[in-house]
């Protein structure tokens, strides 16, 4: 049975939801011994692999035992993706990308830029992008080696790197884009859109962005440069995650504690009750 875990970053626990049902069907303590702020979970097999902000440390929670292991990273590790070989993690307060190898033990550093908010991956590709250097940089998702720069024009909250383009999502005050761009670093062009676009998500052929300071999601088409649908949703989204299989998509709502779920044409199905402060979602 396909789950989706969802991290819950204001009591530190799991909530694992059934897509199909709507509802939760168990929620995991983590009892770190001290806050964990958990912001981001992958699933690895019979294992979660979830971020915690607050004690700068990488958590390998196995699913059938509940056992746990902790691995020390950098401070405030808030954004992670996987590699061919490995993990990828960018702890923000400490400038720096991790790489971790498959057991999730520390292989090396790389300082790209300040303030590494957003890593994502495509194939042997990684897409980070940076707060305080306003840049976006491709590097090689093994050795972490630059590729290509991207020098921003507005403050990035997401990054998405797909087949052929890299994306960031980025905002002045309350109004923002998602910006467009070629593996060279080139500019595509710019989507603007009528709120500050936060986490990204590629789906159906299109590309979602949560509507990060209010309520929806936006439904993007990168081909065109055009905005598709504003989508409602709860307030204050931030993740999102597509259950292919459901054809759903499901959007963690941090000010109501709830994941939403929409299918694929933007209707709202329901909202589904978790834990305190919902951010990261993986489905496995």
């Amino acid at each position: 049975m396909r789950r989706l875990f969802v991290a819950n970053a204001g009591e530190d626990s799991i909530s694992v939801l059934c897509p199909v049902r709507m509802r939760e069907i168990e929620r995991i303590p983590l009892d770190g011994g001290a806050a964990l702020g958990p912001r981001c979970i992958a699933v690895d097999g019979g294992r979660l692999i979830i971020a915690n902000c607050f004690d700068s440390s990488i958590l390998s929670l196995d699913l059938a035992t509940k056992a746990r292991d902790f691995h020390p990273v950098g401070a405030c590790p808030g954004s992670m993706c996987r590699a061919p070989d490995g993990w990828i993690v960018a702890c923000t307060e400490s400038d720096s990308l991790w790489k971790l190898d498959l057991a999730l033990a520390p292989q090396f550093m790389a300082a790209l830029g300040k303030f590494p908010l957003c890593v994502s991956s495509h194939k042997n590709h990684a897409l980070v992008s940076h707060l305080g250097s306003r840049d976006a940089i491709l590097c090689d998702a093994s050795t972490l080696a630059q590729k290509a720069r991207v020098a921003l024009s507005g403050n990035p909250f997401g990054s998405l790197i797909t087949a052929n383009r890299l994306l960031v999502s980025q905002a002045f005050g309350n109004r923002g884009f998602v910006g467009v761009y070629r593996y060279d670093g080139s500019t595509v062009g710019r989507i603007q859109l009528p709120g500050v676009p936060g986490r990204l998500v590629e789906a159906d052929g299109r590309v979602f962005a949560a509507n990060y300071w209010d309520r929806g999601i936006f439904a993007l088409n990168i081909s065109t440069l055009s905005v598709e649908g504003i989508w409602e949703t709860s307030g204050m989204p931030d993740e999102l995650a597509l259950d292919a299989e459901s054809g759903r998509i499901f959007v963690s709502c941090m000010m109501d504690n709830v994941v939403d779920v929409l299918d694929l044409s933007g209707k709202r199905l329901g909202g589904i009750p978790v834990g305190n402060e919902p951010r990261g979602l993986a489905i496995g």
